[in-house]
């Protein structure tokens, strides 16, 4: 169930309590919309449902009354059930002849907070009150606000001139044909609108229980102060059962309830009046005929008294009520001027804005097409350059291993420097010292040889010169010694290399040098392949990432066309094929199904048909009204069927003239016979369609008048006297063989009363088809804007090429993804592959780092190996040249480790073919 929030009323109420543009705010003062407690911190506004009760204080007079009376008139909908009265025409009096009124209700759900517009427009039928109720109109409509359209907004006048019903109904139908969320909804019956009501959650029952407690004028309090189970019963029923469902139970049982109270009673008056009449019908007889008597006697005298004073006020009303139906016509037409001036100009003024909205609309597109297409090549830009990072953290390592590299070669040179110069040393310092010793050996032999030779007598000194010659030896012998220590540290480094599993067999070190150095080669040859192989797929990728961009790009560019082509075509769709739908449509061709593309042109050719024969019949029955109009209002003031309109000018110009003249139906009907009246319609019906003098003295002076009138008539105008019409003994003159019988309604009251009826009847039938060519006239005209506004929109044609060119943007579209999908598999490959030769790139590197440094040592033993010989030669040498066979065993003893070691070596077999 909703609940009342905020009520718009606009130029509405009677003079006393009219409201202008009054909006009663309810909102915003009851609990919290769904009731439930929000968290601690919950920054969100809270809404709020509407006052729970509210109170108008307002003094006597002010519009209490005058308020729930159109409050009602929303949500319970029929004038019979006006608050606080039983006047059927109260609305009525509401409604200024100008005004264009407006009740609006906004309601609110308190369970989710949706809002509600149910509103009611009232405006008189050409803007002219009216004492026929049918010609104020009623109109029902509801909708949901949004954010264009709410109760402050709604397009209930332009600029300080209010909008006609027509015009707002149209602007609303605008606003709901450019945004459906409105559910906008209108209707003119009452039945249709209570559903409507029931449909949307406000049960219009509930307002009728309101209504019958508040009948009279809010004193709901009575109803509860009954002092009896009858006057309960009675206001249940009241409250419950609808009035009008009993009003005939009630006056029915109610009748019978009389009959027979009065039963007995009426047994005796019948019988009373049963022999009253057997008693006094020859009295009856007697005195009609003594009446009819007198009555001829004294019909003259009537005639002048009675009937002179009568037509000149009937002369004065029927001058007063012509002058009034002129001053009408003449502002009904400036009015229409004023109104056809207005339409012209709001048209102009709505297809200019339509115009201006348009442009306003196009630089907008284009405002956002270039900030999406900046956005887009920023986008593209970042992308990119989010895509290089991983070629700058790749670059960046490798230059971090290069440098690591060239810094652990630097290390390991300069390790291996001071050991390189220290053997270079001593190994010039060795061979000076053998030299030097083996030519200083030999020349102390020689002289040893040559001092022996000369005698015992140098005995001492060569004594000297042997202690001196055997600390020479030790010398040579330290020297030996370390000829011993290096080929031991040779034995030792090969031993360490077979432990160290650099070497298998020390026989086998050159082999071994040949095949480290040809896998170290393998591995930097496998390594300078992979790095040329990353490097290429980096320039691949990179190329790759070049494709993958322009393929995005291009089919971005072919999505966008794709959803704007979608768009356009969706929306070309819905519009066909609401309009496809419209039953009307259907009915005009006789067809089944609609195909607007090739009917649009017979659908505008029917519509237009069918506009013209509905204006054409709508013209006809405007003619017929106007023919009855004159007849109806005179008829509805209780009189005849006025003379023809030229017999009444006639009749002013005589006035005019001092001559005193009356119509002849008005004279006729003023006899009270209606035996005399058929009697001279029979023998004089020119002249009772005429005009009659009362004194045949103004016929000269009548018939100047008359003569001198313009216009001219167009049909026979008889003018005789009072005094001929009612000879009894006057005639038609000769050749007239038949006359045409005029209608009785012209002097007799009863057919009058008849015509009356009848004329009410036809009246009643013409207004609704009227009404109903109106609103077909409108509906029609509402579908053929569409239906041209569709054709201008989408031309021959356009609607096919639109479908295929859509088709080829979705082909386009559809290879560009392909192509998309294709570039970012390939750059996925090369990416997978450099991942894969990232992974393989620190182990053949580390490979062929540990192979070089083996290859580096096993060279550096190989080059020591190779100079073994060498310096065992030398070793030997020495050895020879110190300790000759003939020296002490002593001495002879003392061998180095070295040879023992390289027995050692001879022995095990583990140093074959040094």
């Amino acid at each position: 169930m909703y609940e009342l929030s905020r009520i718009r009323l606009r130029t509405v109420g009677p003079p006393g309590a009219r409201f202008h543009d009054v909006t009663l705010d309810l909102s915003g003062a009851g609990r919290p919309v769904g009731a439930e407690q929000g968290a601690l911190f919950d920054a969100t506004a809270t809404t709020y449902r509407p006052s729970p009760a509210s109170l108008v204080l307002l003094e006597n007079g002010g519009g209490k009354s005058v308020l729930l009376k159109l409050v009602f008139s929303v949500v319970l909908p029929g004038r019979r059930h006006t608050v606080g009265t039983t006047n059927t025409r109260v609305l009525e009096k509401f409604v200024m002849p100008k005004d264009v009124s407006h009740i609006v209700l906004e309601w609110m759900n308190p369970l989710t907070g949706d809002l509600l517009l149910t509103g009611k427009v009232l405006a008189w039928r050409n803007q002219v009150a009216s004492e026929v109720s049918d010609n104020l109109r009623e109109r029902w409509y509801c909708l949901r606000p949004s954010d264009e359209i709410s109760l402050r907004t709604l397009p209930m006048a332009v600029g300080a001139k209010s909008c006609t019903l027509d015009t707002y109904r149209d602007e609303l139908q605008e606003e709901y044909a450019a945004d459906q969320k409105l559910d906008l909804y209108w209707t003119r019956h009452q039945g249709d609108w209570t559903n409507r009501l029931q449909l949307l959650g406000i049960d219009p029952e509930l307002f009728r229980y309101q209504r019958e407690m508040n009948v009279d004028e809010g004193e709901a309090a009575n109803w509860l102060k009954l002092d009896s189970d009858v006057k309960f019963v009675d206001f249940l029923l009241r409250a419950i059962v609808r009035s009008e469902e009993m009003d005939d139970l009630a006056a029915l049982v109610s009748e019978h309830v009389e009959r027979l109270a009065s039963r007995g009673l009426l047994l005796t008056e019948r019988e009373f009046v049963a022999g009253a009449l057997d008693l006094l019908g020859p009295i009856v007889e007697l005195a009609e005929a003594a009446r009819l008597s007198r009555r001829r006697a004294e019909q003259a005298a009537r005639d002048v008294v009675e009937l002179g004073g009568r037509l000149r006020v009937r002369a004065r009303n029927e001058q007063g009520e012509v002058l009034g139906q002129r001053a009408k016509v003449v502002k009904s037409q400036e009015e229409l001027d004023e109104l056809t001036h207005a339409a012209d100009r709001a048209e102009t003024i709505v297809i200019e804005l339509r115009r201006h909205l348009a442009d306003l609309k196009h630089k907008r597109a284009q405002r956002e097409l270039t900030a999406s297409e900046r956005g887009l090549s920023q986008a593209q830009a970042l992308m990119a350059a989010w895509r290089e990072t991983s070629t700058v953290h790749e670059y960046d390592d490798s230059i971090a291993q290069v440098r690591a590299l060239t810094d652990l070669i630097g290390a390991e040179e300069e390790k291996a420097r001071p050991a390189l110069e220290e053997r270079d040393i001593a190994a010039r310092r060795l061979a000076r010292s053998l030299w030097a010793t083996a030519d200083e050996a030999a020349q102390t032999a020689s002289d040893e040889l040559k001092r022996a030779a000369a005698g015992e007598k140098e005995k001492s000194a060569a004594q000297d010169r042997a202690r001196e010659a055997h600390r020479d030896a030790t010398k040579a012998e330290h020297e030996a010694a370390q000829f011993d220590q290096w080929i031991t540290g040779l034995y030792e480094d090969i031993g360490a290399a077979v432990a160290d599993g650099l070497l298998h067999d020390a026989a086998a070190l050159p082999r071994t040098v040949e095949t480290v150095q040809e896998g170290r080669d393998n591995a930097a040859q496998r390594v300078t392949d992979l790095e040329r192989e990353w490097a290429e797929l980096a320039d691949r990728e990179a190329l790759a990432h070049d494709e993958l961009r322009k393929a995005e790009a291009e089919a971005g560019d072919l999505r966008g066309r794709r959803d704007r082509l979608t768009a356009r075509l969706d929306e070309v769709r819905t519009q066909t094929v609401r309009l496809e739908a419209n039953p009307r449509l259907a009915a005009l061709l006789d067809v089944p199904d609609i195909d607007l593309e090739r009917d649009v042109a017979s659908l505008l050719d029917a519509l237009n048909t069918a506009r013209s024969e509905a204006e054409r019949e709508r013209t006809e029955l405007k003619v017929a009204e106007s023919i009855d109009e004159k007849a109806r209002l005179a008829l509805a003031a209780g009189d005849l069927l006025p003379p023809a309109q030229v017999i009444s000018d006639a009749c002013k110009a005589l006035e005019d003239a001092k001559v005193v003249a009356v119509p002849g139906w008005c004279y006729l009907a003023a006899i009270p016979d209606i035996d005399r009246r058929r009697d001279i319609v029979e023998r004089l019906p020119h002249l009772a369609a005429g005009i009659l003098l009362h004194d045949p003295d103004d016929i000269d002076r009548a018939r100047e008048v008359l003569t001198a009138l313009r216009p001219q008539p167009t049909v026979f105008v008889p003018v005789s006297t009072t005094r001929t019409f009612i000879d009894p003994e006057a005639e038609l003159t000769g050749g007239v063989e038949a006359v045409i019988p005029p209608h009785p309604a012209l002097y007799d009251v009863d057919a009058a009363a008849a015509e009356h009826e009848a004329i009410d009847a036809r009246h009643a039938v013409h207004s609704a088809r009227a009404e109903e060519l109106s609103t077909r006239i409108e509906l029609d005209g509402t579908l053929t804007y569409a239906l041209t506004d569709w054709r201008t929109r989408y031309p021959e044609g356009s609607i096919t090429a639109l479908t295929e060119e859509h088709a080829g943007v979705v082909r386009e579209h559809t290879a560009a993804e392909a192509k998309v999908v294709e570039c970012q598999e390939l750059l996925q490959t090369h990416q997978e592959r450099r991942q894969k030769i990232k992974e393989e790139l620190p182990p053949l590197r580390e490979t062929r780092d540990s192979l070089t440094k083996r290859l580096e040592r096993l060279k550096e033993l190989a080059n020591r190996h190779g100079h073994l010989s060498e310096r065992r030669r030398g070793s030997m040498q020495v050895r020879l040249v110190l300790w000759p066979s003939g020296c002490p065993r002593r001495t002879r003893r003392r061998r180095s480790p070295s040879w023992q070691q390289a027995g050692a070596w001879r022995r095990s077999g583990s140093a074959t073919g040094i």
